[in-house]
């Protein structure tokens, strides 16, 4: 296959060889001006974020309770076994949490944003080895862009280490497609397993499966089953167990009967079989969202698939389709469906609108782009305008608009391809850091934060005793324990939950749609001759959080 980006032979003169690095500098300086764009956009707004979402409570928790107890096996949340998951994602924060010297925010956010740049970085190089310097570019845009991984890369979320993992094996396996060598084969297919062993360690064998989906379609559709007499050498399984094993032979020494079967049996096959209820969605879901989950790329994501589908010699193209469609069906076959389980196949995804992306030559095609990139941005800068006034994102968005705007006339004259992609790129991330910062990003804040006083009250009500959490949420879970940095244990039976507030000057939370103690607590303290009294009753998302004690 013939990459734009490989070096004249040796036999080639002097004169050609110059030439060709003539036409390639732009291309590279070009390339890596948009590779930085991609990564201001996932590092802008992470310092200052507060935890915002439900899943950013529980992520930074489960990581804040492994650090303080030093248990790196078995992770815990609100004092209890959390059998989810393995341990790999919060083991990471938990290790940024060691080198900050103490649990905080930014150490965990600079975690997913660090995982997040891992992802763009193995797509560039899988673009880059299939299509040259621009396609590796156009896929690390493509998925840099993307709806979905921009929400993600800024939440701590352990679907954005999954997605990393993905990525580099993604890029490892099509090295070792793509390579005759026997050595190399070898190498690349264990630098795969590899990973595809660490994608184990952050979310078990999802990983795996949608990886082995995807390769398995490809090998079938391309007639290449003569790879896996170097898929499944020996080198390359040792590659797959090694990580795995690494955790796995400690949980099955430490771990009760129980806490295997609820991590192996019924957060694997329960979990493919069954399905929380508000994750139980219809089989055709994903091929519902990703249009504007995906999104920009979407747009144009029908036509790459049909340019890959028709040209499948090109089989960078094709491997890309394969690894986008075996992940689908899989995750579309399970019952428990969320937009972000699908943020795994997305590298795969950013990969075939490369493959499109560096073939267009139509003129209308190319100052499409930058003239929809240019009115969606006006329109977002007038949005941040309206919303936050003349803010510091507002201005800054405003003069950057303003230099695209003066640039587009040039590139609409010259429709040349990588002139018109950085100033689309450009123009596209500033509406991502726009919506990451400033009044654009604050608003889908206040949207997911209205947790926050009733939960900020309840702590200050309980500040210097023991707070016991019964029947909490995961945001209940996580902020009574990160913010205090101090564990709120989860009472599930009510009669020791009587028991412990008696026996000691604790409180209790509980989330309440009624407000009030729950009967059942208050039947258990009747029966034991203990009396309860509710201290404190405090707004909290959709109803109440009520804070009670013993009365000795």
């Amino acid at each position: 296959m013939t990459r734009s980006d490989r070096k004249p032979p040796g036999h080639q003169d002097a004169g050609r060889s110059r030439e060709a690095g003539s036409l390639e500098s732009p291309r590279i300086r070009a390339a890596a001006f948009v590779l930085a764009l991609d990564a201001l956009l996932v590092l802008a707004g992470q310092v200052e974020r507060d935890l915002t979402s439900i899943d950013d409570l529980r992520e930074a928790e489960v990581a804040r309770e492994m650090f303080r107890s030093g248990d790196f096996v078995v992770p815990h949340l609100a004092g209890l076994p959390f059998l989810e998951k393995p341990p790999g994602y919060p083991a990471v924060v938990a290790t940024a949490y060691g080198i900050a010297g103490k649990p905080s925010v930014p150490a965990a956010r600079l975690v997913s944003a660090a995982f997040a740049l891992a992802a763009l970085a193995a797509v560039f190089l899988l673009g880059r080895r299939a299509w040259g310097v621009a396609g590796g570019a156009a896929a690390a845009t493509a998925l840099a862009l993307s709806v979905m991984f921009v929400r993600t890369s800024h939440e701590i979320l352990l679907d954005n280490a999954l997605t990393a993992c993905v990525a580099w094996a993604l890029f490892f396996a099509w090295r070792g497609l793509d390579s005759t060598d026997a050595r190399r084969k070898r190498e690349s297919y264990a630098g795969a397993a590899f990973a595809a062993g660490l994608s184990f360690l952050m979310k078990g064998l999802v990983g795996p499966a949608i990886l082995a989906a995807g390769l398995l379609l490809y090998l079938v559709a391309a007639r290449r089953w003569r790879e896996l007499k170097w898929a499944l050498h020996p080198l390359v399984l040792l590659a797959f167990l090694a990580p795995v094993a690494a955790w796995v032979v400690p949980f099955l020494r430490q771990a009760t009967p129980e806490q295997r079967h609820e991590f192996f049996v019924s957060n694997h096959l329960g979990r493919a079989a069954q399905a929380y209820a508000s994750h139980d969605r219809p089989p055709w879901h994903y091929l519902a969202t990703i249009w504007y989950r995906f999104a920009p790329g979407a747009l144009v994501l029908p036509l790459a698939v049909a340019a890959a589908w028709r040209g499948r010699r090109d089989s960078a193209a094709f491997f890309a389709l394969c690894m986008s469609v075996g992940p689908l069906l899989l995750l579309s076959a399970s019952r428990a469906k969320c937009d972000v389980y699908l943020l795994p196949a997305y590298p795969a995804f950013a990969a075939l609108v490369a493959g499109w992306v560096v073939g267009v030559r139509n003129r209308a095609a190319l100052a499409a782009g930058p003239l929809a990139a240019a009115a969606a941005a006006g329109g977002t800068v007038v949005f941040a305008g309206i919303r936050g006034g003349l803010c510091p994102a507002f201005v800054i968005g405003a003069l950057v608009l303003a230099c695209g705007l003066a640039a587009l006339p040039a590139v609409l004259r010259r429709r040349e391809p990588s002139s018109a992609g950085v100033l689309t790129a450009a123009l596209l991330v500033l509406i991502g850091v726009l919506a990451v910062t400033g009044p654009v990003a604050q608003l889908d804040i206040e949207r997911q934060a209205g947790w926050r006083p009733g939960v900020r009250v309840a702590i200050e009500a309980g500040a210097g005793r023991e707070i016991l959490l019964y029947r909490p949420d995961d945001r209940i879970r996580g902020a009574f324990g990160f913010y205090r940095d101090r564990t709120a244990p989860e009472v599930v039976d009510e009669g020791d939950l009587v028991g412990r507030l008696a026996a000691s000057g604790s409180v209790a939370v509980t989330p309440s749609d009624a407000g009030g103690i729950p009967k059942a607590v208050l039947d258990a303290a009747a029966a034991r001759g203990i009396v309860l009294r509710e201290e404190l009753r405090v707004g909290y998302h959709k109803g109440w959080l009520v804070l009670f004690r013993a009365v000795r």
